[in-house]
């Protein structure tokens, strides 16, 4: 095998032509793609002892087409009916969204990344691996916002009329009109609207602060977390999973939690602060 790899190294180029060729048979339409071989080069060296690990573009098995004219009626032998299925798209992965936000003029070099992980942060969506994938919130989102505000052209727009204005070329005065007007009329729309947000990763664990259920969700590094629905509030935990898979809070951290909360929070001020904020506001005030 290191013989054949070395030879096959000083060895030619393997040299082809791609032929692709449309067949119409009684008005149907048949598509035939090959290779006509000009020179077999440093593949003669292998034959047939060539693995797939050493030649994954023919992992499949190659075709060999002869180039033929156009309008001309080759004899059709035999035609194999062969039942597959398509392949989805692959996600998105935070490069291929941040190239796409690029193409669309959507943000800055200096913001689209940090736009991502907005969107990531407020789980609209998560990371798989290097892909990025959709969560229930995020695909409910889509679906109830009006097409103006999903839409990569409204955002594209103000980026262009705030470069004018940055260069002196429009007036920031009808621009701000503008979005006042364009904002009131989609909250007129979406007060009309009769669909409605619907959370499904609710829990039957409460906010200690507001007494709100708490949503159940994973951050950035795939850890799960509780949260408060109630965005004003802003309590979290980390939490852990039982045998069962069902997420929960351990007994000694909601003891410890409960203790912490009622004695660094009044209750009114500090309704919008973590145990880390309260923490903090206590040391400040001593």
């Amino acid at each position: 095998m290191i013989v054949k790899r070395f030879i096959a190294v000083l060895s030619a180029d393997f040299k082809y032509k791609e032929i692709k060729i449309v067949t119409d048979i009684e008005g149907e339409h048949f598509f035939s793609r090959g290779k006509e071989v000009l020179s077999p080069g440093w593949k003669e060296v292998y034959g047939l002892d060539i693995s797939s690990e050493n030649m994954e573009e023919d992992a499949l098995p190659e075709q060999t087409l002869k180039e033929i004219k156009k309008g001309e009626k080759p004899e059709v032998k035999k035609i194999v009916l062969i039942k597959s299925h398509t392949k989805a798209p692959g996600r998105l992965t935070e490069a291929d969204l941040l190239s796409r936000m690029e193409k669309a003029n959507l943000g800055t070099p200096a913001t689209r990344a940090e736009i991502i992980e907005k969107i990531i942060s407020s789980f609209y969506v998560e990371r798989n691996g290097k892909q990025l994938s959709p969560t229930s919130k995020g695909k409910q989102l889509v679906s109830l916002v009006p097409d103006m505000v999903k839409s990569a052209d409204l955002t594209s727009q103000w980026e262009n009329y705030l470069e004018l204005i940055s260069k002196g070329k429009a007036e920031p005065n009808k621009f701000m009109a503008d979005i006042r007007l364009k904002t009131r009329e989609l909250i007129e729309e979406v007060k009309s609207s009769n669909k409605t947000f619907k959370l499904d990763n609710i829990t039957k664990e409460k906010c200690p602060m507001c007494g709100k259920y708490m949503l159940s969700v994973t951050d950035k590094r795939k850890r799960a977390m509780l949260i408060c629905q109630d965005r004003e509030c802003g309590y979290r935990e980390n939490v852990f999973k039982k045998n069962d898979g069902d997420l929960s809070i351990s007994k000694k951290e909601k003891a410890i939690n409960k203790k912490l909360i009622s004695q660094y929070s009044d209750n009114t001020q500090n309704s919008g602060l973590n145990l880390g904020d309260l923490l903090k506001n206590f040391i400040d005030k001593k």
